[in-house]
C-alpha cells in the first residue's frame, strides 16, 4: 500500500514537473513576444510622432513670417511647442499673443487628428482670439 502511494506520487511529481517546465517555457516565450512588441510600440511611436511634427510645421507654410516645430522628449514626458518667427526669437507657446497662440494650438489640434480615424472633426469658436492675419 506504501508503495503504491508512492509510485502514485512519483508519477505525479513527474506530471507536475513536466508542467512546471511547460509553464516556465511558455513565460520565456512571451519574455521574448514584449520585448519585441516594445521595439514595435517604440517604432511606432516615433513614426507617428515625426509625423505630426511634420504636419504641424506644414500648417505654418501659409505663414510667411513663421514656422512651427515641435520637440518631444520621451524620457520625461515632455512636449515642447515652438514658434519661430523669421527675423525675431524662438517663443514657446506661453509667450504668444492670443491670435498666434490659438493658430498654435488649433495647428497642434489638427496634425494630431490627421494620426486619428474618426468620420468628422468639430472645433467651435476657435477663432474667436485670431486677429485678421492668422484667420
Amino acid at each position: 500500500m506504501i508503495e503504491d502511494n508512492i509510485s502514485k506520487l512519483t508519477v505525479r511529481v513527474a506530471e507536475e514537473s513536466a508542467n512546471v517546465h511547460l509553464v516556465s517555457s511558455k513565460l520565456e516565450e512571451m519574455a521574448k513576444e514584449m520585448q519585441i512588441r516594445h521595439l514595435h510600440y517604440e517604432v511606432q511611436l516615433k513614426y507617428v510622432f515625426e509625423y505630426i511634427k511634420v504636419y504641424f510645421g506644414k500648417l505654418f507654410d501659409d505663414q510667411p513670417a513663421v514656422e512651427g516645430n515641435l520637440q518631444l522628449d520621451h524620457k520625461n514626458c515632455t512636449l515642447k511647442i515652438e514658434t519661430i518667427y523669421k527675423g525675431g526669437a524662438n517663443q514657446v507657446a506661453r509667450n504668444l499673443s492670443g491670435g498666434e497662440g490659438s493658430f498654435t494650438t488649433v495647428a497642434l489640434v489638427l496634425a494630431v487628428w490627421s494620426k486619428l480615424l474618426n468620420p468628422f472633426y468639430m472645433l467651435d469658436e476657435f477663432d474667436v482670439y485670431l486677429d485678421m492675419t492668422n484667420r
